[in-house]
């Protein structure tokens, strides 16, 4: 007759032995839980199949990263375990690095809710040019003050005796009564303010004409000058101006002479030109 106590040790060893077969020890390193084949000691979440080192697009092959939502950049304020990305608000795909892609330094993560290109002013992230980042037609307020042209460029010209010189040299505006779709721009040595409208990025100004007098060969010439001016704010610090000048002839003082006889006229110059805030 076999020992009994002898088979019972033999029976409680063997369950013994298949029970820690099959156990599962939750702090080996070499455990990968999400069989995302990386173990538990170089992945960030061993739970999530979908995080593991190199998973993030900005990642590298050792940098384990928390994308939240699925932009390809990596929480840049993770929790512990985590590699730290570059998105500065990895619970929304509208912020990250680059999606600010008008801005002109477009590298930092901005917010960009609306999609036009433009950083929200107040976040999250870095600060861009979008104070109305919930409506894609209006982004940049530009700042009121005095603003100074820099060097401009002549786009055409097709005037007699073209003068390619800077159309403006240190000369300037002062921009005021911003609102959310107008502004006023007072040309430097001048008392009349100019209504603008606002459009997303860029402005319009309404057409103005003057008239001047040319003399030439001791005839006088009165001829008028149409502008039309508008652009394209950068920032809400600089912006480039587009100017088109028209030059019709009006009038010949002279009996001998009309305008038919100018045969130059009507010509037009396009010129732009850059303009920035100066230094408050």
């Amino acid at each position: 007759m076999p020992n009994l106590s002898f088979l019972s040790l033999l029976t409680g060893l063997s369950l013994s032995i298949y029970g820690c077969a099959e156990s599962k020890d939750e702090g080996d390193p070499n455990t990968d839980s999400d069989g995302d084949g990386f173990a538990a000691d170089v992945d960030c979440d061993d739970d999530d199949a979908t995080v593991f080192p190199g998973a993030v697009d900005e990642a590298s092959d050792e940098q384990c990263m928390k994308d939240e939502d699925g932009d390809g950049y990596g929480d840049d304020s993770p929790p512990e375990g985590f590699d730290a990305g570059s998105d500065c608000d990895d619970s929304s795909a509208a912020s990250q690095p680059g999606i600010a892609y008008r801005e002109l330094d477009p590298s930092p993560c901005m917010t960009d809710a609306d999609a036009d290109g433009f950083g929200s002013s107040d976040g999250p992230g870095s600060p861009g040019n979008d104070h109305y980042d919930d409506d894609p037609m209006r982004n940049i307020l530009p700042s009121e003050g005095h603003w100074t042209y820099g060097e401009a460029t002549i786009v055409s010209n097709n005037c007699p005796d073209p003068d390619e010189s800077s159309p403006v040299e240190e000369a300037g505006f002062t921009l005021a009564n911003t609102g959310d779709q107008l502004f006023s721009i007072t040309a430097d040595g001048s008392t009349d303010a100019t209504p603008c409208e606002l459009s997303a990025n860029g402005y319009t100004c309404p057409t103005s004409t003057v008239q001047e007098t040319i003399s030439e060969q001791g005839v006088d010439i009165d001829i008028g000058i149409s502008t039309v001016a508008g652009g394209i704010f950068l920032s809400d610090g600089s912006l480039e101006a587009t100017y088109s000048l028209t030059f019709t002839c009006e009038d010949v003082d002279n009996i001998f002479f009309s305008c038919s006889d100018i045969g130059e006229l009507p010509c037009t110059v396009e010129f732009k030109v850059p303009a920035s805030l100066d230094a408050q």
